[in-house]
This record gives structure tokens, C-alpha cells and sequence, in this order.
């Protein structure tokens, strides 16, 4: 299993270091930025409680690994301010270092047992260490990692957020950070395919993550990323592991939002939201928006200014057949053609004629139906499908590319239509997979599958105007009718501002709550009028005031049954 570089001294560190710690619960000061005193003031802290760090200047030989029996809030003095509308050219964070420190590991370890939250620090962090962990299930519970300078030590520094065996998903946020080659990399577990008891990851497949979910999974939003170093990603993700990227910023270097399909023997990413992202880089830039290798998800509205290697790609790393022999251990490749031949019956569907299609977790795969087992031996395989939807991204002014890996017969594995929808860039062109637009232009026909990104409907962004619809998906169903399928989590997510604003589908819809609210306020308004009319004619022509009244009256009535039926809310058949 994956392991800090270092083990906490939390429990050598008592003594004289306890009365370096200042105040009370609720809120402690740590008399420096030494381990030892914020250390000291963590083991003093009751759950519930701020600990407040100094500025200061200093070098961490391990990390502090938050207990797992305290909610706590841990608040250094550098500041990270972030101007501009995220999701936007205009967005950029700047840093004013005033606590600095310098770490064998990633300074601080979660347990995401409890809620936690570590802000307002430089960090320069060492590749290959666990960020969030836990004990057990994150229930009710989550991190979050905001406002802080992180500055990777090496070319390629990963921050590793995962659970134990506990059998749930890490959940929390990281937001507003300025990240300097560093990767969050998202994944279900730390146990691999032969430790612990062998099911950690399975247990995760077995799960069904909703798409547009809050809980379950880690948000990585409204960040600025640089990226001086070759081979520098901002995200990534596997071993069942579960993550949205959104309104983040790349101004520079290598950039990629990965998600890991199977590889080797362990389970592959599992769901991916990206959306909404900008990379401004236009010179030395490598990589592209992402490299999406397995799972389920969606990709859109992201915009990179000039193409760098690609746009959005799909591959399957089992059936690249371009590695050599042992690579994929016992579950081998995915179809003929490999070093090491093809699967054993089991790990993949294997329909006739296809070359073993559909590989395990690959690309339009959502979940296991029960759970899948490898050991004493495989299981049948029972994966349900959900294709990938892909719409509004740009390069430049054009359709961002979307390319599907020709090597060992992937493009017959991964067809538009079927594995993944989209509206344009693919070169074989996306059938009209997905559109954009208002509600009232939605197709009167569509075919199953076939989605829909309606533009004046839905409500989940606290960001923009009240009255402003953010948009949702439609996805045509078998019965050829429109109905409403995804919108993305409130953003920002409540975790970042404490808002509990549930995205709203219905917005802009009179059968919603808004069009309901919107409706009764009219409705309010008439009635009003209607009294203040009827008072009127009433004093004007006091020998008919039952006869002028009814007559205003049925006149309101008119016009409140018009206003409950807006032609602008019809649906097409």
C-alpha cells in the first residue's frame, strides 16, 4: 500500500512543546511555524477547533498527520487572492508567501474521518505522499485544502487523496490554491490489486456514483495551476478513484486532466466531471485537455487557446499493445495482439467478433453489477454502460479535437454513438450526438442516447445572476421524448462557502420551484391589482359596485390563467 515518506511524532511531542501553544478552545496560536508548535497546538485542540499559525519560515522532516478523532481548522498567515470569474481568460490567483514551509512529505496528512481543513500555507511538497487518508468511512465528513501556495519539490510531484479499506470514497475539496507542478491525484484506494484483502477496489466499482453527485468524490475547483516542469498534470486519477475538475485555470507548461483506465492488474478510474476549465498556454505547451482511459463521465465547456499534443483523447490502455510482456499481470490484455495475449474469461465481456469487447472499466462503463471478484478466481464480468458526453469545447475559435487511439483495434472499441456522444472534433464525425440550445429549439424527434444541453434551464451556479439559468442536460430516451438527465453539482460547492443551494433542474420551467415562485409573485401582484381596482371603480360608480368589481375580477382571472400557461415553456412533441 502507498505509504507517507514519514510517521507522526504527534505522540513525542508533549512537555514543554504543549505550553508553546497559546489560547483556548476554540481558537489556539501556535508560538511559530515549526512542526513541533503547530504539532504541539493540534494534540491541545479539542474537535471544532481553529489552531492559527504565524508568519514564519520552516522545514518539516515529517508531515503532521491530523488525528482522526478531531474536526479541526488549521489557518497559516499566507495569503492567496483570486480575481477574476473563474472559468474565464480573466481568472488568476496571486500569493503573498508569509508561512512557509518546506516538507518531506505533503506537511499535512487528512483523515477524512473528520472534517478538516488546512489554509492560508506555502508548501513545497514532496511527490509520492498521501494528502487525505481515513480510518474509516467519510460520512457527513470532508477536507478541504484552500487558499494555500503548493510548490511541487520535483519535476513531477502527485498529491495522493484516497481511503483505506473502509470501503468508501475520500471526499472534500480543493480550491483556490495557486499550484505550481503539482497533480492532485484523486483515487479510491490506497490498497492495490494483492493487499489489504484483495476487494478495497472492487468494493468501489460496486458503488454507483451519480452523475452530478456532491458526495462521493473530490472536487478540484476555481485553482490556477503553473506548470514549468515537463510532464506535469493537474489531475489524476485511478483504482476506482472518482473526481470533477472545474474553473480552474493553466497559464503555462504541460497540462492534463488524466483518468487511468484498468492498468496492470487495478481497477481503473471509475467517473470523471471536467468542465469549464481554461488553459491559457500558447508556447512550450505540451499535453491537452485530458486523457480520458476509463470510466464514465462528462467533458465540456472547457477551452484551451491553442492545441499543445491534443484535445480530449480515449484509449484503453490494455488493448495499446505497444508494452511488453508481465505489464498486465494476471488479468493481460484486452483482445489478440499483445506481448502478453489476451484475458482470461471473466476480466472482460468478450462479445463475439469484437476482440474482447468491452474491456474491463474501460471508456462508457458506469459501474459493476455485483461485485467482481479475482481471487481464488475471476469473476464473470457485469459491468452496467453509460457513455461519456462530450459538447462546447474549444481550441481557440474551433471544436477541440476528440481522437480515439487507433493501436490493437481500439477504434472498434470505442465508437461514437455508443461508448461516448459528442456535438463536434471527432473525426468521424459526432451524428448530431449532442446539441446546444434553448428549449424551445430541442428537436421534435431524437434518437436513444442522443443528449440535449439546454441553456435556459437549470440553476446550480451561486456565482451568476439569480435569475440566470446555468444550463442542464437532456438525453433522449427510448421512447423518443426529451427528459431532463444531468446538471453539474452547485458551484461553487458548499463545502468552499458554506451555501447549501441544491442545483434546481426545473429553473426556468413553471413546473419548477422557481417558475412556481416566479409565478406566484405574479400571481400575488394581479390580485393586488385587481383590489386596488375594484376599490377605484367601486368609488367611481358606487350605484354597480358588484358589477364593476366582477368585471375587473374576471378580467385578472384572464390574465393569471395566461401567465400559469407561458407559450415560452411548452415542450415540442
Amino acid at each position: 500500500m502507498l505509504k507517507s515518506l514519514s510517521i507522526s511524532l504527534l505522540f513525542l511531542l508533549c512537555g514543554p512543546v504543549w505550553a508553546a501553544c497559546s489560547g483556548s478552545s476554540p481558537t489556539w496560536t501556535a508560538a511559530n511555524a515549526t512542526r513541533a508548535e503547530v504539532a504541539a497546538c493540534v494534540t491541545a485542540a479539542s474537535s471544532g477547533d481553529t489552531i492559527n499559525v504565524p508568519s514564519g519560515t520552516s522545514t518539516w522532516a515529517s508531515d503532521i498527520e491530523l488525528p482522526n478523532n478531531k474536526d479541526l481548522a488549521i489557518i497559516g498567515a499566507t495569503s492567496v487572492s483570486c480575481t477574476g470569474t473563474p472559468g474565464t481568460t480573466g481568472y488568476s490567483c496571486s500569493a503573498t508567501d508569509n508561512t512557509v514551509l518546506t516538507c518531506a512529505g505533503t506537511c499535512f496528512v487528512f483523515d477524512n474521518t473528520r472534517t478538516q481543513r488546512v489554509s492560508g500555507f506555502t508548501m513545497t511538497v514532496v511527490s509520492g505522499s498521501r494528502l487525505v487518508d481515513n480510518t474509516g468511512p467519510a460520512t457527513g465528513k470532508y477536507f478541504r485544502l484552500d487558499h494555500n501556495h503548493l510548490i511541487g519539490a520535483e519535476s513531477f510531484t502527485q498529491l495522493w487523496i484516497g481511503a483505506g479499506n473502509s470501503g468508501g470514497h475520500a471526499q472534500g475539496v480543493a480550491d483556490n490554491n495557486l499550484v505550481e507542478d503539482c497533480a492532485f491525484r484523486p483515487i479510491g484506494t490506497f490498497y492495490q490489486w494483492d493487499e489489504g484483502t484483495g476487494a478495497e477496489q472492487h468494493v468501489l466499482w460496486a458503488q454507483q456514483p451519480a452523475f452530478g453527485g456532491g458526495d462521493a468524490r473530490v472536487f478540484i475547483e476555481s485553482n490556477h495551476f503553473k506548470h514549468d516542469a515537463g510532464g506535469i498534470q493537474s489531475s489524476d486519477s485511478n483504482y476506482g478513484g472518482r473526481y470533477v475538475y472545474r474553473f480552474n485555470l493553466v497559464d503555462s507548461g504541460f497540462h492534463n486532466s488524466e483518468v487511468h483506465g484498468m492498468q496492470g492488474e487495478n481497477r481503473g478510474s471509475q467517473h470523471t466531471e471536467i468542465y469549464e476549465n481554461v488553459i491559457t498556454t500558447t508556447t512550450g505547451c505540451s499535453g491537452g485537455t485530458t486523457n480520458f482511459r476509463g470510466g464514465t463521465g462528462v467533458i465540456w465547456g472547457n477551452y484551451q487557446a491553442v492545441a499543445c499534443s491534443y484535445g480530449i483523447d480515449f484509449t484503453i490502455d490494455r488493448s495499446e499493445y505497444d508494452e511488453g510482456a508481465g505489464n498486465f499481470g494476471t488479468v493481460k490484455e484486452c483482445g489478440v495482439g499483445g506481448a502478453d495475449g489476451d484475458s482470461p474469461t471473466g476480466v472482460d465481456q468478450k462479445v463475439g467478433g469484437q476482440n474482447s469487447w468491452r474491456c474491463r472499466d474501460q471508456i462508457g462503463t458506469w459501474y459493476d453489477a455485483t461485485e467482481w471478484q479475482h481471487t481464488p478466481s475471476f469473476g464473470s464480468w457485469d459491468q452496467v454502460q453509460h457513455p461519456v458526453y462530450v459538447w462546447s469545447n474549444l481550441t481557440g475559435a474551433s471544436a477541440m479535437d476528440v481522437n480515439v487511439n487507433t493501436q490493437g483495434d481500439i477504434e472498434n472499441k470505442i465508437i461514437v454513438d455508443r461508448e461516448f456522444y459528442c456535438d463536434a472534433g471527432f473525426a468521424g464525425g459526432c451524428n448530431n450526438g449532442v446539441r446546444v440550445g434553448t428549449l424551445a429549439n430541442i428537436p421534435g424527434t431524437c434518437t436513444t442516447g442522443q443528449a440535449y444541453w439546454v441553456t435556459d434551464r437549470g440553476k446550480w451556479r451561486k456565482d451568476t445572476s439569480a435569475g440566470a439559468a446555468d444550463g442542464v442536460l437532456y438525453r433522449c430516451s427510448p421512447d423518443n421524448t426529451w427528459s431532463a438527465y444531468y446538471i453539474p453539482y452547485q458551484y461553487p460547492h458548499e463545502w468552499v462557502d458554506g451555501d447549501d443551494q441544491p442545483s434546481d433542474m426545473t429553473f426556468g420551467d413553471s413546473s419548477g420551484t422557481a417558475g412556481r415562485l416566479a409565478i406566484f409573485l405574479a400571481n400575488w401582484a394581479w390580485f393586488a391589482l385587481a383590489g386596488l381596482l375594484g376599490g377605484i371603480m367601486y368609488a367611481a360608480t358606487s350605484d354597480r359596485p358588484r358589477a364593476a368589481f366582477a368585471s375587473a375580477a374576471a378580467r385578472i382571472r384572464a390574465r393569471v390563467r395566461q401567465r400559469r400557461n407561458p407559450g415560452d415553456v411548452q415542450r415540442p412533441a
